[in-house]
Order: C-alpha cells, then sequence, then structure tokens
C-alpha cells in the first residue's frame, strides 16, 4: 500500500476536496488505530472513484492485522458490489471467508462468483478446490485444482498448503 499514495498524487488524483481522512488512512506515519478510523470517516465522505480502492484495501489491511475477520468480510463484499464485473473482489472474499472464517459453503459461492466474472482465474480455481475439499466433495475439489493447474501450470507450487489439500483429495481424504 505504500506505493498507491505516492501513484495518486502523481497521476493528479488528489484535490483541495478530497477528504484529509484519506490521506491519513493511507499514511504510515499514523498509528494503525488511527489510519483505519481515517479509513472509516473517508469512505463516508465524498471520495473520488480512484479513491475508493485504495482507502478499502488499507483498512482491510489494518483490519486483517488485527484479526478482524468479520469486518475485512464486510469489506471486501462492499468492493465486490461496487465492481460488479472485477473478480478480483469475489476471491479475495472467498479467500476470507475460507480461510480466517472457516465458512467454506460461503466462500465456494463467493469464488464461484469471481470464476462467473473471470474464468481464467486460476488462484479462485484452486480456492474453490480448497473450499470443496473442506466440505469433503473430494472429486469436485481435484477437477478444480486440476483447472487452476491447467491455467497457471506450477501455481501450487507457490501454495503448499493448497498443493496438501489436493494432494489429500486424491486420496479421497481431508486436510489435515
Amino acid at each position: 500500500m505504500a506505493f498507491v499514495l505516492p501513484l495518486l498524487l502523481a497521476a493528479g488524483a488528489a484535490s483541495a476536496a478530497l477528504p484529509a481522512a484519506a490521506l491519513r488512512c493511507l499514511s504510515l506515519d499514523a498509528p494503525p488505530s488511527e489510519s483505519r478510523d481515517a479509513c472509516r470517516e473517508a469512505l463516508k465522505s465524498a471520495l473520488p472513484a480512484e479513491w475508493i480502492v485504495p482507502v478499502r484495501t488499507s483498512l482491510v489491511r489494518l483490519l486483517a492485522t488485527e484479526a478482524r475477520w468479520d469486518e475485512v468480510i464486510e469489506e471486501y463484499r462492499a468492493l465486490a458490489e461496487l465492481f460488479p464485473r472485477d473478480a478480483e473482489w469475489p476471491t479475495r472474499l472467498g479467500a476470507s471467508l475460507l480461510l480466517a472464517a472457516g465458512q467454506p459453503a460461503e466462500a465456494e459461492a463467493e469464488l464461484r462468483e469471481a470464476l462467473r466474472r473471470d474464468p481464467r482465474r486460476a488462484l479462485a480455481w484452486a480456492l474453490l478446490g480448497d473450499a470443496l475439499a473442506s466440505r469433503q466433495r473430494f472429486a469436485d475439489a481435484v477437477a478444480a485444482f486440476e483447472q487452476a493447474q491447467s491455467l497457471e501450470p506450477g501455481c501450487l507450487e507457490a501454495r503448499p498448503a493448497l498443493a496438501e489439500v489436493l494432494a489429500a483429495s486424491r486420496r479421497g481424504q481431508s486436510w489435515p
């Protein structure tokens, strides 16, 4: 997130009308609780469109450091609704539901939405495989993992836990 503010400033996105809260939200100098509160304050104001994603993702980062997963999920849900064509936000929402909140059925729905938006998204396929394995739908999980690997060979090498879930799913077992 450190690179976002300079990019926006260089692009001319900052103006006198920009709420000071948005600048405090993205500041690296403010204490986390102050930045979090500033993000929330900024989101209540009339932010220019190009500031919504940086402010919300900064808020998500701050909430995640405090393990405030319900609020992380709310923010990703808001982003998924704000940007109905972008697969990034339902992918992140699905990951949060699955990995942080332990809600594989809800994660499956969001990941399927991400794949409806962009069926070439390997990470969404891999996370879907994990969600399906969590629900003991091993054959479907294997198929989702294989789809991820066909789109991005080696995608599971960077995610060893998902590779383990795939291996267990092939044996018809839960992992861990």
